[in-house]
């Protein structure tokens, strides 16, 4: 039980189905295959841990909030987002390094990562999506008002 709190945790990694898909998880919230979350044995719910396909060097970035994996020798479960993002849905497994982030840590790098995903502009009180705003040619297309930043991945 004690290797399961530590900082710094390797072991292999899996994904939810899409049969999950808006059922309850052990927090009481809804999973939701398109956002960065994740089920651990022990680690408490909210906390956010970055986790790194050894094979690819890929990473992501999970909230903890459900309970899992139910299979033998598996550390975490991740959503399909999450899965996607390190590149390991095809093979449905990956070998991971999980790295335990701090509170402070963990809510800024989610944040930067749903940002990347997801870009919401505000233009003319509007909301455009982050496919409709690269389909513009250039961002002079677009009458933006405000400060903001533009980040691509």
């Amino acid at each position: 039980m004690i290797m399961e709190m530590d900082k710094v945790q390797f072991g292999v990694a899996s994904w939810y189905g899409n049969e999950f898909q808006g059922c309850t998880t052990s927090s009481g919230e809804k999973y939701d295959k398109d956002e960065f979350t994740g089920a651990h044995r022990v680690l408490p719910f909210g906390t956010c841990v970055k986790v790194t396909n050894i094979k690819n060097g890929r990473s992501v970035v999970v909230r903890i909030n459900d309970r899992g994996p139910h299979k033998l020798g598996r550390k975490i479960d991740l959503s399909y987002a999450a899965a996607d993002k390190i590149d390991m849905v095809r093979d449905g497994i990956a070998r991971v390094k999980i790295d335990v982030l701090d509170e402070v840590e963990g809510a800024l790098s989610l944040n930067e990562q749903k940002t990347l995903y997801s870009l919401p502009l505000i233009a003319h009180e509007q909301y455009l999506s982050y496919n409709s705003f690269l389909k513009k040619n250039t961002i002079d297309d677009i009458s933006l008002s405000g400060l903001m930043t533009v980040r691509f991945r």
